[in-house]
């Protein structure tokens, strides 16, 4: 923002803020796609009600009172919000890697004939 012209201020600021917004959405999207993803993976139960959710999970084994099934749905969670965690460290990571100051190369100075 500091380096934006008085008169396209407020250009700048909806500029910032649009892709405050769009930062979010792509990357809770992306992140929750993953944890699902890994919760399907690690569950691996197709035909279970546990298979669409965790909360129908959780629900199914604790109306059948299947506690091995509760056991497995809420390690499979845990993993998946692990790996979903992880994986947004590693991303933290990289950006502060790619937006950290770097020296300016000065050209050497050379003398004057005269």
């Amino acid at each position: 923002m500091s380096a934006t012209p008085p008169e396209r201020a407020g250009a700048g600021a909806a500029l910032a803020q649009v892709s405050n917004e769009l930062g979010i959405a792509v990357g809770l999207t992306i992140l929750g796609s993953l944890g699902t993803v890994v919760y399907r993976i690690l569950l691996d139960l197709p035909h279970s009600p546990a298979s669409v959710s965790v909360v129908d999970g959780i629900r199914d084994a604790s109306a059948r009172g299947d506690l091995q099934l509760l056991q497995h749905v809420r390690a499979a969670f845990t993993d998946a919000f692990n790996v979903v965690g992880l994986v947004g460290v590693g991303v933290l990571g990289l950006v502060l890697l790619l937006a950290r100051p770097r020296p300016s190369r000065a050209l050497p100075v050379t003398g004057m004939n005269g």
